[in-house]
């Protein structure tokens, strides 16, 4: 039986507990702007990498029951015990053919909870696919135990980021916004990565648990075999390495221009942040100011003539009014955000393949724990073929055949691990070379040029409408 996979739990410390705050648990509904969910929804499937044919990093459309025939080849239908012994979401999962881009999951309605453990935020989830609707509720610590809950179980593949914990201002609006809007972005990513999408760990976390964080990390992970038959049928990824492409050397650099482009983003993006704040008493200022030139076109009009009254000078003046209100519209034209909005999705992205070369670091520890473990294997069925039982076998009362036939079964055990967990390392350096590699540098550069181009466009329209404006009011003042 091959052995599961050994990698450390990730840490799933809740930082957003905050003091008793009373003893009667109350519900605090938060009226939001959610004009922008279906951009949202458009956005996160646009963006989901490793998970479409726009990608083609891994297949959109997964069959469900062909994948379930080639993990189960190790277990016979017909022994009940063998049965109970296939890992629970294979049983669970019904044959039928899984289209994820027919699924559809919002993240909405979020509610301030305060009850005597302290303060939350749980945030509604509605979901649709082939199997029906679906509702629940979660807090974010829940979404963020089930994202390492992914990264332990399926080490080394592409699971979207969440943003991270905050201790301070969790409970402003505009933050519990932005916070669903990234949680709902990531549960669209994931949807559409079909295997992902029918895990156990998945289901029970939009359709089942209640309790995310005492259940889901106690989960048993898939063996080494059930992981190297689900990476080989999902990632297409060439038979060969090109030749001008050395794979370790590809990865090392690749991982050294993640970690700078991922802080050239940070710093990006808090610039445009702290520009878009800045912009708003910009845009807001010439509005005021417009509003002090009214005031003395009012005080100009009441010592005129009725002629005088009605001239350009006076009628153009709602106009005028109407243009600055466009000019200085916050909803629209504050561009600086939508940089500032931009980078921080990269931040997450690039740290979402950052994660992806930790996994792979966690398997190759683990194979050379197990090449150790082999080695020992071998030093002692080699001893134990010469007739030396060492310490423990002489303290067993089996016989020395008996101790070479577990020893040798131990062995072959422990060299078909190797053999899978060498596979799935090949296949998960050459996802992240050639296919991860090729589509981050696309989507970022290719992003940045037309956000800065769009930036630079409206910027140029929110100045002319400006111009335009006091050109009017200058023309009219003569």
């Amino acid at each position: 039986m091959a052995e599961p996979i050994e990698i450390k739990n990730m840490n799933t410390t809740n930082n957003d507990t905050a003091d008793a705050l009373g003893d009667d648990a109350q519900e605090v509904p938060i009226s939001l702007d959610t004009t922008d969910d279906e951009e949202m929804k458009q956005s996160g499937a646009n963006e989901t990498t490793g998970s479409g044919s726009a990608k083609g990093t891994i297949q959109s459309r997964t069959s469900v029951s062909a994948m379930n025939e080639q993990i189960s080849n190790n277990f016979s239908p017909d022994d009940p015990q063998e049965e109970a012994k296939k890992p629970k979401f294979l049983r669970d999962v019904e044959e039928i053919e899984v289209d994820t881009n027919d699924v559809d999951i919002e993240v909405c309605n979020p509610t301030v909870k305060e009850a005597k453990l302290g303060k939350y935020v749980c945030y509604q989830i509605k979901g649709k696919d082939a199997k029906g609707e679906f509702v629940t509720t979660r807090r974010y610590n829940d979404f963020f135990v089930l994202r390492n809950v992914l990264l332990s179980r399926w080490p080394g593949i592409y699971i979207p980021s969440i943003p991270p914990k905050q201790t301070s201002g969790r409970f402003e609006k505009e933050f519990i916004e932005y916070r669903r809007k990234r949680l709902q972005t990531y549960l669209v990513k994931t949807s559409k990565i079909a295997f992902l999408y029918e895990s156990e760990e998945l289901h029970s976390f939009l359709k089942g648990i209640s309790d995310v964080e005492k259940t889901l990390p106690n989960f048993p992970k898939p063996t080494y075999e059930i992981l190297r038959d689900t990476y080989a049928r999902t990632f297409n990824v060439p038979g060969e390495v090109p030749e001008d492409e050395n794979m370790e050397e590809g990865l090392k650099n690749f991982y050294e221009t993640l970690k700078k482009t991922k802080t050239s983003l940070e710093k990006f993006r808090d610039i445009s942040e702290a520009s878009a704040k800045s912009f708003d008493q910009y845009r807001d200022s010439h509005f005021e100011l417009y509003t002090t030139v009214e005031d003395f076109e009012e005080l100009k009009a009441g010592d005129m003539s009725k002629e005088m009254s009605d001239s350009l000078f006076v009628k153009g003046k709602e106009k005028l009014r109407e243009d600055m209100k466009d000019a200085s519209n916050s909803e629209n034209l504050n561009h600086y955000a939508q940089l500032s909005d931009w980078a921080d999705k990269q931040v997450l992205e690039t740290d979402a393949l950052l994660d992806m070369y930790k996994g792979i670091e966690t398997l190759e520890g683990a194979l050379l724990k197990l090449k150790g473990k082999l080695d020992a294997k071998t030093h002692q069925l080699n001893n134990l073929q010469q007739g030396k039982k060492g310490f423990k076998g002489l303290l067993s009362r089996k016989s020395n055949d008996t101790l070479q036939a577990e020893s040798a079964a131990k062995k072959e055990s422990l060299t078909k691990d190797q053999e899978y967990l060498e596979e799935i390392l090949l296949v998960l350096r050459k996802n992240l070379l050639l296919n991860e590699r090729k589509r981050y540098e696309s989507l970022v550069l290719n992003s940045y040029f037309q956000r800065m181009t769009a930036f630079v466009r409206n910027n140029v329209k929110h100045s002319e409408a400006l111009i335009h404006v006091w050109s009017q009011v200058k023309c009219q003042m003569e």
